[in-house]
């Protein structure tokens, strides 16, 4: 027995040091500036409990949390952005008064914090509000230490505490009524991400307050919340390389705009399924009928004639 377990133990060592030393050789190749793709990102429709486990209502801080997942069943909220459900400040009932309650999503770091090139780390959702201006509100909080400290993100400009801030790529007021569904992009890319690694944990938190006035509104519900982040472009990208995508967000066409170096055109949805291709044939703009879309966020790749990618992007269905 004691022959076996040192046969294993050999045979182990053996392939430990096979494997430092291919890590050593590959620290000596040279760098040639093209970016490794490395997504991360957690999309919740609130149609299934895939990624329930990363999403949780905080019923520590308020044991009668008010925020529920199901189908709007309210006066002015009656309709979720897709299929049937959405997470709302409770489906049924007005918001009662003096209330804080909160909904926590955990997202575990991926490639846009390792600082490798230029990262893409963002925060998107639709969002359904119904309240007294001011008074009644929501927010959005991030952690950066997984729950230990706040840092509050639904502001036009934010500073992180270290300096750094981060814009909100479109105005979103979650107060008073947006007459039907909006949409929200928090753009993090200039937040001092470095101390951050892969597995790390960070936190978004979802908040709706209410002051002692009884007002008889439906409150707040979001649907469709993305949270992703993308080491450098994601792709092969040439720095000489131009393009414009527009309008963003888009309704029924979509128009792409380059420097005659794209040939291939690529859209993938949330979930990474291709849902649409096209040959840009040496024009430089290609106008798409997107009609047949569903609402939601997507992914698009421009590619060379030699099939290198040149450039990732998002874009938003309304």
């Amino acid at each position: 027995m004691e022959t076996y377990y040192a046969q294993k133990k050999l045979l182990y060592n053996i392939k430990l040091n096979a494997m430092k030393r291919i890590i050593f050789l590959l620290s000596f190749l040279p760098f040639t500036g093209i970016s490794q793709s490395n997504i991360s990102h957690y999309n919740f429709t609130f149609e299934d409990t895939t990624h329930n486990y990363f999403m949780y209502r905080d019923t520590i801080s308020n044991p009668n949390c008010i925020w529920q997942v199901g189908v709007p069943q309210k006066t002015v909220f009656t309709t979720p952005v897709s299929a049937s459900n959405c997470i709302i400040t409770d489906t049924i009932n007005t918001y009662p008064i003096n209330d804080t309650s909160s909904f926590i999503i955990k997202h575990e770091v991926g490639g846009g914090y390792l600082q490798l090139a230029v990262p893409i780390i963002e925060l998107s959702a639709f969002y359904f509000v119904n309240t007294d201006t001011l008074n009644d509100y929501g927010k959005i909080e991030f952690s950066p230490d997984n729950g230990n400290s706040w840092i509050l993100m639904s502001e036009d400009t934010l500073v992180d505490g270290t300096g750094n801030t981060w814009p909100i790529n479109n105005d979103f007021t979650l107060t008073g009524s947006s007459n039907g569904w909006s949409h929200l992009s928090i753009s993090m890319s200039n937040y001092n991400y470095t101390s951050f690694n892969i597995g790390d944990t960070v936190q978004y938190k979802f908040t709706f307050i209410s002051d002692g006035v009884n007002e008889n509104m439906d409150g707040l519900m979001f649907d469709n919340i993305t949270i992703y982040d993308i080491a450098g472009s994601g792709v092969e990208e040439q720095m000489n390389f131009k393009s414009n995508t527009f309008p963003n967000p888009f309704s029924n066409q979509l128009t792409f705009k380059t420097n005659n170096e794209a040939e291939n055109l690529f859209i993938y949805d949330i979930n990474g399924k291709l849902v649409y291709t096209i040959k840009f044939q040496n024009q430089s703009q290609i106008e798409i009928n997107t009609s047949h879309f569903n609402r939601g966020v997507y992914f698009y790749e421009l590619s060379n004639e030699n099939g290198i990618h040149i450039k990732r992007g998002k874009i938003v269905k309304y």
